[in-house]
């Protein structure tokens, strides 16, 4: 059988295509990250001191939100009970809940998490083994006042944010407000 150029192209385009697909589809946030991301967007003080938008792009529609506490909880839709947040700079092998957590890819987000300052890690627990974690942008979000040795809990996974140079920067609150408790 003789290939001709016509279909080899049309089927190097189509490989190419599956390909980019299945690699696409390997660096997408999980639907829980993007969840919590929105939730930022959505929930947090734009900066008084900010300068006005230059085009459509950069403005914010004028949207209150019910309330301004993210409730993390509500964005995960599977069991856990830990939450441990890594700031950038911060390597995961310093956390005792994480060292001492079953947990694979330990080293090798320990590794990116010192090659590369731009990534934060969260990370989710349930009874000492990690369930999920995914990289955060550090300029999707300034996380570093989360990133405690304790972590949160399901109920006590409140948090806070607004807008500082153009950064959502999150702050965990001391006491869990009632539009947050119930939570699953």
């Amino acid at each position: 059988m003789k290939v001709r150029s016509g279909s080899a192209i049309v089927i190097g385009l189509f490989a190419v295509m599956i390909i980019g697909w299945f690699s696409y589809r390997a660096f997408i946030p999980p639907v829980w990250l993007r969840s919590f991301a929105e939730d930022i967007s959505y929930r947090s003080t734009p900066d008084a001191n900010a300068s006005a938008p230059r085009d459509a792009r950069e403005a914010k529609p004028n949207v209150v939100p019910d309330h301004p506490y993210i409730c993390f909880a509500r964005e995960v839709p599977f069991a856990w009970d830990q939450l441990i947040v890594v700031p950038s700079g911060r390597s995961p092998l310093t956390i005792p809940a994480l060292s001492d957590a079953k947990w694979n890819d330990l080293e090798d987000r320990a590794k990116h998490m010192a090659d590369d300052p731009r990534f934060q890690l969260i990370v989710l627990l349930k009874d000492r083994r990690v369930v999920a974690d995914a990289y955060f942008y550090t300029f999707w979000g300034d996380l570093s006042a989360l990133g405690t040795d304790e972590g949160f809990t399901p109920t006590t996974a409140v948090f806070t944010a607004f807008v500082r140079d153009a950064t959502h920067v999150l702050m965990p609150v001391s006491l869990v407000p009632p539009v947050c408790k119930g939570t699953p």
